[in-house]
């Protein structure tokens, strides 16, 4: 049985008719632009910036803990 159903799939295209679908689907919706410094996009509540080396504001020392998130970024 599975021999007939793979050569059904190679005959009908199963898989190319899948991804036209979702390609369809997505086709009708509008695109949307943000004019960047006029219009800012809306953030996560939970973002948290991003990730940089902290500095003393005082003495300009570097305040690294060794976390390794900067190296992760």
């Amino acid at each position: 049985m599975q021999p007939i159903i793979r050569f059904l799939k190679t005959i009908f295209l199963v898989d190319l008719l899948k991804g036209l679908w979702v390609t369809l689907k997505y086709t009708p919706q509008p695109a949307f632009t943000f004019q960047y410094p006029a219009e800012r996009r809306p953030t996560a509540p939970r973002f948290r910036g991003v990730l940089r080396l902290q500095t003393e504001p005082g003495t300009g020392a570097q305040t690294c803990i060794v976390c390794d998130q900067c190296a992760k970024a």
